[in-house]
């Protein structure tokens, strides 16, 4: 559980994934946790956000109820990271570097 926005978009900036590194991550839009809120009620996706948790987004705390999602006061709530591939592609790190962390947010 992270207590402010900040402290949530700077674990998002410092996190890595298998292969995806960091500096390429940060919390998702209010429209994007929408987006995919609404394709895992479709079950098009797996559930990425439980219904009843609050979670940080760019515009702040945010919770789930059945059918929307709607921004809360709240100050202690979970993070999901997104990764940019929009912006960064897709290349991941190498077979043999993934184990090491890795900032991956060099200028293209």
């Amino acid at each position: 559980v992270v207590t402010s926005v900040d402290m949530a978009e700077r674990r998002c900036a410092a996190y890595q994934e298998d292969g995806w590194p960091a500096g390429r991550w940060r919390l998702p839009t209010f429209a994007e946790v929408e987006f995919i809120y609404n394709l895992s009620e479709r079950n098009r996706i797996p559930i990425l956000f439980n219904v009843g948790t609050p979670y940080w987004c760019a515009q702040g705390a945010i919770q789930l109820s059945d059918n929307e999602v709607k921004i809360v006061n709240s100050t202690a709530n979970s993070v999901r990271c997104v990764y940019d591939v929009w912006y960064w592609g897709d290349e991941q790190l190498p077979q043999a570097e993934r184990g090491n962390f890795t900032w991956g947010d060099m200028a293209r």
